[in-house]
């Protein structure tokens, strides 16, 4: 199960935590972590390449977190994207990920 953790404080977006696996199918074949990782992966490259030093990224073999550092309404833009887009992948697929946002 792909679990995401999202923390908010005054409904901005501080903390996206994304990690697990899907297992929806063979390794190598499951399009449900594909398209999370894809997502998850844009995002991380937009936020770096058009507002460096905002956020604290890091992506390992299983586990992707962002965490911002210097808040913007552009941030928070990408940010409530990613969530977008990461939720709707959640009504498609329930049973293979798990969105909880505090």
């Amino acid at each position: 199960m792909i679990r995401i953790k999202v923390q908010t404080k005054e409904s901005e977006i501080n903390t996206i935590e994304i990690s697990g696996h899907a297992m929806s199918g063979p390794y190598g074949q499951d399009l449900v972590c594909a398209g999370v990782s894809a997502i998850a992966l844009s995002s991380l490259n937009a936020i770096d390449e058009l507002y460096p030093n905002c956020c604290e990224m890091s992506a390992s073999q299983n586990t992707i977190l962002i965490r911002v550092i210097q808040n913007s309404p552009s941030i928070q833009n990408v940010l409530n994207f990613l969530y977008t887009q990461l939720d709707m992948m959640m009504r498609s697929y329930p049973d293979h990920i798990q969105l909880d946002k505090q």
